[in-house]
């Protein structure tokens, strides 16, 4: 028979769909376990329970979605009752803890009968264990209390044949009333607005576990010493909080350092019951809820600022506690990601008032089992001594995870309790052991090297050496030491007569890639001045805005070499004597710049000359005759390095000719002509080269070392390349930045450490003289293991942006740590990995990499808000399924602009490499509610969609038909029209260039890429192709250099 039906609290509602998804769960079962030894009247105490079952409706209570649309809660006047009584005195093979996972896995039917169950164990004579089991639907943890509490004083009063007196009894119903009168649009709009703006879910790290794998749940614990318990106590006094807020801004902080950021989110769970409710104190029932916490913090707020602002917001928010969790975080936008974890503050000390109530029993143990839908849980147990519970799915978390969250956690809560008005960025979770192991063990090597050589130097003692050697190969143009020196030294006396360098002067240099380029390089740091370099590719725009920046004193150009051959025989071509120093820039390379303008970073002779020891060493440059494959532009910082890595250490270097650099063929024959021992290019090169020689079975017995300059190396190309060539080849990745002179770290690995499963390779470990910090948002030394903002310190740190004195002291920053040193902010996340290796993790603004270039998609924005029409820009970095970076455009404007416009319009601006993949225009962007552009929104570029809402035209002709089989191959898409633009099929500059290469095999024609980028379709190509075969003529197409590294 019904007693009474009414509708589900909030948090009941979502406990009984997570019953319905999953019945035989054991989340949300609960288990009360307590030990007492005394006499006991079985019969009695099945009386009591029965009584207790009798008095509290809710736990006569089932549920069900099947009457209406509501979900409905039934109140039964009579249940069966489930009392076990198990005498195991004499039961040698009965075990406690079968018995009680038994119990737990018999679980509960929410659907019909009573939620809860009672199981007494008689252990020994006058020793029985009480297990209460019931379904967390029904009530909270401050109800078990209650109900204890009343069991046993029926119980007492019965064995002394007297009738038990029992406080009043507020039905449950009467919450459930009041909470239907809660105006819960209100409170959504109020949660909606607390959590405006999160938008990245703060999490710990976890291993993947398999797929269906059981939670195994584990414990550990943290007692806190009397003395912090004290502190804890007198700063919630002095201060006005809870001790519940202190622990949830302790934690707050904890998870703000462990993720890298000043705003994060998790789960609490709030009592729940209205204080304006009579009775509500001793009513039955579930109460408790949870809701988001969200704790934001700056580096110099004290921490008692933080404690009052986070008991400002709990009180602010408190009459919003009754909204169903589902529909909070629905309202911000991440759903079921806001937070993965929750902290529970026990007021209700089960164990003191179990103790009370015995009466003539003694209590001998007790303990709790619970299991939540959540993998962590924090259970704060605030007594006379403070506790703090981690309950964890060990499939998820490591022992040593939770081993290093328990100790910063003690560690930050001692010092804050200690000293409340700290800045919070001064609050320190490391102990001394974890800070010597990163700053010291995972340093580099500290070396001696030529700290007052110039790099004019460095070359001559090469010359004094090895006179008569190849130092240089540029086609048939072979130049030894001696030679090279010679012609060097007449075109820096030229460049000193004609510009009047003087050290400290810039000189910029636009040349082909020849015998020129390198002599040019070497007169110009023997004049004593510093070379700009700049690529043949690039746009009037930025040749000129580079050379006025750097006020270069002169652009040496084709015609520049033109005038001094025709006057060479005029200068000496012995030594040069400048002036320069050390501490003299070398050469500015300009970068891409988040402003909009490219920015130069200036690099002096000193830093260079300390990377040139770092790689002889590091590479055993001296221990093989070096032979070097010239591949990366003049513009990329690595053509320094390479000459580092040859002319400055006694090798060979060989340019590689533009048109080579994606033949394979070609590529490899003038690696085997040269008998090539060292060389360094990006995957996107490299690896292609490493398939052709597999396939053709070709020799690179001569090839010593391999050198791969990426931060995102795809980890099992690495590793089965090592399989391959590693016994013959040192295989090694390289990573750098050019604010820190070329390169910091290598990695280099025979086989994968057994615990690393990452899609990229780690980028290894510093060169000496170099170090690394990965430092949180307050400044603070990172975990082994945590992610943070990788700075990078040492000999090789540049000396700024050259004429850009605030960006320099942004960037350029005092070394917290070595007085007297400095560091450079890189803007690129990492962590540090057990072994003492690096692991980059992407960037910590939209700043990128695409092909080895670092862009700035700011300056891209810039470029495309200024192409005609066009009224808002945004560009973002999109990664496709096979791992690769694309740039998308999004765009604002009046009118339909196609991307093949946009295309050409940029052209005119920015070098090729920069151009985005994807334009996708939009009425409008997608904005947060306080109004700023909300990214994580944007439309993700779509290439399948495209292509299937154009009519697909087939090739008619056989020229057509070979195009398409090659997009087909490079594009590795069945479906293409022959009149789809190859940039909207997800082509980019790299696979262009394959696509050229190919056309050049199959037709004998080369496509020049201003062509293709302005007539990017099948069809369009077809044509051109056509009439050059009808009527011959000589093309030449542009450089490759953008389009590689």
């Amino acid at each position: 028979m019904v007693e009474n039906v009414y509708p589900l609290s909030p948090l009941q509602e979502g406990l009984y769909y997570h019953w319905l998804a999953a019945p035989q769960s054991p989340a949300y079962l609960e288990q009360m376990c307590y030990r007492v030894a005394g006499a006991l009247d079985i019969a009695l105490v099945e009386k009591s329970f029965r009584a207790l079952v009798k008095r509290h409706a809710i736990l006569r209570t089932s549920f069900t979605h099947e009457i209406g649309e509501k979900l409905l809660q039934i109140v039964h006047r009579d249940v069966n009752t489930s009392f076990v009584f198990t005498d195991a005195v004499a039961d040698d093979s009965f075990s406690m803890e079968e018995f009680k996972l038994k119990d737990r896995a018999t679980g509960f039917n929410l659907q019909r009968g009573s939620q809860m169950r009672l199981s007494l164990i008689k252990t020994n004579e006058k020793e029985y264990e009480f297990i209460w089991s019931y379904h967390h639907i029904l009530m909270d943890g401050w109800c078990v209390s209650i109900l204890i509490r009343e069991f046993f004083q029926m119980y007492h009063a019965w064995v002394q044949q007297a009738e038990p007196v029992l406080t009043k009894i507020y039905p449950y119903a009467d919450y459930i009333s009041w909470i239907s009168k809660i105006d819960r649009k209100v409170s959504l709009d109020y949660w909606t607005a607390y959590l405006d703006g999160f938008n990245q879910p703060a999490t710990l790290p976890q291993r993947c576990p398999a797929t269906g794998e059981v939670p195994v749940l584990a414990e550990t614990e943290i007692v806190l010493p009397a003395d912090v318990r004290q502190n804890i106590a007198r700063v919630c006094r002095e201060t006005g909080i809870t001790e519940n807020i202190f622990v949830q801004v302790l934690w707050g902080m904890l998870l703000a350092t462990w993720n890298n950021t000043s705003d994060v989110v998790f789960g609490a769970v709030v009592s729940g019951r209205p204080g304006d409710l009579p009775g509500v104190e001793e009513m039955i029932g579930l109460f408790i809820n949870t809701v988001p916490v969200r704790i934001t913090l700056s580096p110099d707020m004290s921490c008692r600022a933080l404690l009052k602002s986070v008991q400002q917001d709990y009180i602010r928010g408190a009459e919003h506690h009754y909204v169903q969790l589902a529909e909070t975080q629905e309202a911000s936008g991440l759903g079921s990601r806001l937070f993965d974890h929750i902290i529970v503050f026990e007021n209700y000390p089960v164990q003191e008032m179990l103790a009370q109530t015995m009466d003539t029993l003694s209590l001998l143990s007790s303990n709790v089992y619970e299991q939540t839908n959540y993998d962590f849980c924090l259970t704060v147990s605030p007594g006379n001594t403070f506790r703090i519970l981690i309950s964890y799915n060990s499939n998820v978390y490591t022992q040593n995870t939770l081993a290093l969250i328990s100790s910063h956690l003690e560690r930050l809560i001692a010092a804050v309790a200690a000293d409340p008005d700290v800045k919070i960025r001064n609050v320190d979770a490391l102990d001394h052991a974890e800070k010597l192991r990163l700053l010291e063990t995972f340093s580099g090597e500290v070396i001696d090297y030529p700290t007052d050589k110039t790099l004019p130097d460095l070359f001559e003692e090469m010359v004094a050496i090895s006179p008569a050697s190849i130092a240089l190969v540029a086609g048939d143009i072979t130049l030894t030491y001696q030679e090279l020196d010679e012609r060097s030294n007449r075109l820096a006396r030229y460049l000193m007569e004609r510009y009047h360098t003087v050290p400290g002067d810039l000189v910029g240099i636009m040349l082909p890639r020849d015998e020129w380029m390198v002599i040019t390089v070497m007169a110009i740091l023997k004049s004593g001045a510093a070379y700009v370099p700049v690529d043949l590719s690039y746009p009037q725009e930025r040749v000129d805005y580079m050379m006025g920046d750097a006020a270069c004193k002169a652009l040496v150009d084709g015609d520049v070499i033109m005038a001094f051959l025709s006057a060479a025989h005029l200068y000496s071509d012995a030594a040069v004597i400048s002036g320069v120093t050390a501490a003299h820039p070398a050469y500015v390379n300009y970068t891409s710049g988040s402003t909009g303008k490219p920015k130069g970073v200036q690099v002096a002779h000193r830093q260079v000359a300390n990377i040139c020891r770092g790689w002889q060493q590091a590479y055993g440059l001296g221990t093989f005759s070096v032979s070097l494959l010239q591949l990366a532009s003049i513009a990329f910082d690595v053509f320094m390095g390479d000459c580092c890595r040859s002319l400055f250490s006694g090798g060979t270097m060989v340019i590689c000719p533009d048109e080579v650099k994606l033949d394979m063929e070609a590529l490899y024959a003038i690696m085997y002509r040269r008998r090539i021992t060292i060389l360094e290019g990006t995957p996107g090169i490299l690896l292609p080269l490493m398939e052709y020689v597999q396939q053709e079975q070709k020799d690179i017995s001569f090839l010593k070392v391999l050198i791969f300059g990426s931060d995102t190396m795809n980890a099992a190309a690495y590793y089965e390349l090592q399989q391959r060539i590693g016994d013959k080849t040192r295989i090694i990745n390289s990573y750098g930045a050019t604010e820190a002179t070329i390169d910091t770290s290598f990695f280099e690995q025979k086989y994968p450490a057994p615990d690393y499963s990452a899609t990229n390779l780690p980028v290894g470990k510093p060169f000496p003289n170099n170090t690394f910090y990965i430092l949180n948002s307050m400044g603070q030394l990172q975990p082994i293991g945590l992610a943070g903002e990788i700075y990078i310190g040492g000999e090789g740190v540049a000396d700024g942006y050259h004429r850009n004195p605030e960006l320099t002291s942004a960037r350029f920053l005092p070394d917290p740590f070595r007085p007297g040193g400095r560091m450079y902010k890189t803007g690129d996340l990492g962590r540090w990995l057990p072994d003492g290796n690096l692991e980059f993790l992407g960037r910590t603004d939209y700043q990128i990499k695409i092909r080895g270039y670092r862009i700035e998609p700011g300056e891209v924005e810039n470029a495309l808000t200024a192409c005609p029409g066009v009224r808002n820009g945004i560009v973002t970095v999109h990664t496709t399924v096979d791992g690769e970076k694309e740039l998308v455009a999004y765009f604002q404007a009046d009118e339909s602009i196609s991307s093949d416009s946009l295309r050409a319009a940029l052209l005119d601006m920015l070098p090729v490499y920069m151009l985005p993949t994807w334009f996708i225009q939009l009425e409008q962007f997608p904005v947060t509610a306080n109004g700023k552009i909300a990214r994580e929104r944007l439309p993700l570029p779509d290439s399948a969609g495209r292509q299937a809402a154009q009519e697909i035209v087939l090739p008619r002709n056989e020229t057509e038909e070979k195009l398409l089989e090659i997009w087909q191959l490079v594009l590795k898409r069945e479906v293409i029209s022959v009149e789809s633009g190859f940039f909207d099929l997800g082509g980019h500059s790299l696979k262009l260039m394959q696509v050229v290469a190919r056309i050049a095999e199959h037709f004998g024609i080369k496509i020049e890429i201003g062509y293709f980028f302005r007539h990017p379709t099948i069809a369009a190509l077809a044509r051109y192709i056509d009439a050059l075969l009808c009527v011959p003529e000589d093309t030449n197409a542009d450089t490759a250099e953008d389009l590689i590294f």
